[in-house]
């Protein structure tokens, strides 16, 4: 079983991802689809692993995330699926042609 320190750190860093994402979305900008596949395999590596539990790991996304997103973690203990989903402020659309 890994030690706790090691279960703060990967916590702490998967808190940092999720907070620089959300800061993104919070400006507008996205977030590639690589640097989400990253977390989630983050994510999952750290619930194979012991490092974390789903449930605390879904609470704290959804406490840094607020209304940007959401984890989805889904499956037994023998194989997870996580999935990050993201989502930001529609574009303003404007006519390109007038009446």
């Amino acid at each position: 079983m890994p030690g706790a320190d090691a279960a703060a750190r990967c916590l702490a860093r998967i808190e940092a991802e999720l907070a620089e994402m959300a800061r993104a979305l919070s400006e507008g900008c996205d977030v590639a689809p690589a640097r989400r596949a990253r977390l989630e395999g983050m994510v999952a590596m750290a619930l194979e692993s012991g490092l974390c539990e789903a449930d605390d790991l879904g609470g704290r996304a959804q406490r840094v995330l607020g209304d940007r997103g959401a984890l989805h973690i889904a499956g037994g203990d023998a194989h997870r699926a996580v999935r990050l989903l993201l989502w930001q402020r529609r574009a303003p659309v404007y006519p390109t042609t007038s009446d």
